[in-house]
């Protein structure tokens, strides 16, 4: 029979040292300096807050659907679910328009048109449909990079999907304009 070998292990247990609290020391003063000198905002973002006026630029909509459109309405980001404003009293539609090549160009009966210069451009009107575009007034935070409503980034260039009770679509923000409180980006 073998005898069990009844010594105790030792223990890998640490303590904290010195060396270890230097290190801590170190890196909360640095944090601690780097707030101090950004002020916070350059970090933990700015407190400004403007109110702004967006034009979103929505192409080739059905009219009925146009129709839809509520002043005053509450826009939210269709995906993420965020509130991002609501549509100002003055929004325009004009027809919708396309471009087309000539020789791609037929009367109502489906013949060719005549008289006219084969691979000439030109622009064509959509019967029963219509740009819209829609402006939306929001507060908004401002930062180094643009302006942000409740969290959504809103930029020039930027496509957005949005939705209202009545209506829903998607179209690029056209313009930006800071109505309160600071200086359009």
């Amino acid at each position: 029979m073998m005898k069990k070998d009844k010594t105790k292990k030792k223990s890998s247990r640490k303590g904290l040292n010195i060396a270890d609290v230097i290190v801590i020391v170190l890196v909360v003063a640095c944090v601690g300096l780097a707030v101090w000198i950004f002020g916070g905002s350059g970090i933990f973002g700015s407190n400004e807050t403007v109110t702004i006026e967006y034009e979103l630029w929505i192409v080739d909509i059905r009219n009925d659907i146009a129709s839809h459109i509520q002043p005053g309405a509450k826009v939210t980001e269709a995906s993420r679910h965020y509130h991002i404003g609501e549509i100002g009293d003055s929004f325009k539609t004009e027809p919708y328009t396309y471009e087309v090549y000539l020789d791609e160009l037929y009367d109502e009966n489906g013949n060719p048109v005549d008289g006219i210069t084969e691979g000439e451009m030109v622009e064509v009107e959509k019967p029963g449909y219509v740009t819209v575009i829609l402006p939306i007034t929001a507060e908004a935070t401002v930062e180094e990079d643009g302006y942000y409503v409740n969290g959504y980034k809103i930029c020039v260039g930027g496509l957005i999907y949005i939705r209202t009770p009545d209506f829903a679509g998607a179209g690029h923000v056209i313009s930006i304009n800071v109505t309160e409180g600071g200086a359009s980006k």
